[in-house]
């Protein structure tokens, strides 16, 4: 349970760190950036990827609680 919520909140902080800011210390990075993020489909794809993700970590760390006071709502 513990390592799940670690994982849990490393994702949330990495969702919440801008990945934009890498491109101004590397041009290399800049270039690489650009190419995958310009699309406005592959931004789209990105942030489903990310909340579904987030959704399932939620799941599995929020899920058994929510089982336990399923019968007292």
């Amino acid at each position: 349970m513990r390592r799940k919520f670690v994982f849990l909140v490393f994702w949330v902080l990495g969702m919440l760190f801008p990945m934009a800011w890498f491109t101004r210390l590397s041009a290399t990075y800049n270039r690489a950036f650009r190419y995958v993020f310009t699309p406005t489909w592959t931004h789209v794809v990105m942030h489903a990827f990310l909340y579904a993700v987030l959704a399932y970590l939620l799941g599995q760390v929020l899920g058994p609680r929510l089982r336990l006071h399923r019968g007292r709502w």
